[in-house]
């Protein structure tokens, strides 16, 4: 039984309460946090950045994908046997009865899975090597995914202006696959990886251009040079918005 002011109700242990916020970083006194679980679903930055780097090896380096895909499954079936190996060992030696020296099929056993665990640790630590490899070479493409994690939060503060201006981050992140996708073609790895970013960037600026309401056109809006060049950049600008000037709009009216 629960009191609930002055009347008595039932308690179901089934019973669950979810609540929901739209606050970004929501803040609740040691009281409330000691009676709840909190979820956090928010992207962070480095969560979205790995996120965009995977699908830009995906475009980029199908190959590369598919080998680490199989070498995971190799490891994790390599390892489920040496512990299939350890377990089956201890087990003949929990269960062996009298001088295990006298018993040829536990000596065997033993032999035997002392040869297929050695060589399933060296195919293990082999696609281990394998896949540092693999992820060094997904490495070279971590400026695009910085790039497009850096944008994204450049976009979402623009929920700030009005309301409407939301994008979600699946539309953002199939705006960035198709821009990568279509870029132009290089042979030469730096330049691929030039022309990515340039793309991308060039790409959600049109976007957002595109959407804007006529009455927001001649707003200042967040100045993302020092998100975009945090090097170049490092202290923040005594004008928040000084990269963009008030453009055309409407005329008033007499």
């Amino acid at each position: 039984m629960l009191r609930l002011g002055d009347t008595d109700v039932d308690y179901s242990e089934d019973f669950q309460f979810f609540v929901t916020t739209k606050l970004a970083n929501p803040h609740y006194s040691p009281e409330v946090c000691i009676k709840v679980t909190l979820v956090n679903f928010t992207v962070t930055f480095e969560g979205l950045e790995d996120q965009l780097l995977t699908e830009v090896a995906a475009i980029e380096r199908p190959d590369l994908v598919e080998t680490k895909e199989s070498l995971v499954l190799q490891i994790a079936e390599g390892r489920k046997t040496i512990q299939e190996l350890e377990d089956k060992i201890l087990h003949l030696l929990a269960t062996s009865t009298g001088n295990i020296l006298d018993d040829e099929d536990l000596i065997n056993t033993l032999d035997d899975s002392k040869v297929i665990s050695t060589k399933t640790a060296e195919a293990v630590k082999g696609a281990e090597q394998t896949s540092a490899e693999i992820e060094v070479a997904q490495e070279a493409y971590r400026p695009v995914a910085t790039r497009g994690s850096i944008l994204y939060f450049v976009v979402s503060d623009f929920g700030s202006v009005d309301p409407m201006y939301q994008y979600s981050l699946s539309y953002f992140k199939e705006v960035f696959a198709q821009t990568v996708t279509n870029a132009e073609k290089a042979d030469e790895l730096d330049k691929r990886i030039a022309i990515l970013v340039e793309a991308t960037t060039r790409t959600m600026f049109v976007m957002i251009c595109r959407g804007l309401f006529e009455q927001h056109k001649v707003t200042p809006h967040p100045n993302p040079l020092p998100h975009l060049n945090p090097h170049r950049h490092p202290h923040p600008h005594p004008n928040p918005h000084p990269n963009l000037e008030p453009g055309p709009g409407p005329e008033p009216e007499p």
